[in-house]
């Protein structure tokens, strides 16, 4: 399953012209008001092994990559 397709999927399975939904689902992630003072940012990334990160590679240098790569993605939408 390619990144691209779970993106399409979510993409039609919510809607995404509700007034709360301020970010809609994209490439990077999503922004939804939760109430007047508090905005929830969502993201998520496909990590694969080979691609991303060599196979034999420790846990935590993983969980590492992981962190940089979705926090990268809320600095690219101004979160």
């Amino acid at each position: 399953v390619r990144e691209a397709d779970i993106i399409s999927a979510l993409q039609a399975s919510i809607d995404q012209s509700s007034s709360e939904v301020i970010v809609p689902i994209g490439d990077d992630g999503s922004v939804i008001a939760m109430n007047a003072n508090k905005q929830l940012v969502t993201t998520t990334d496909a990590i694969t092994v080979d691609i991303h990160y060599p196979k034999g590679i420790e846990a935590k240098s993983i969980g590492h990559r992981c962190l940089a790569i979705n926090l990268s993605d809320m600095a690219a939408m101004g979160a």
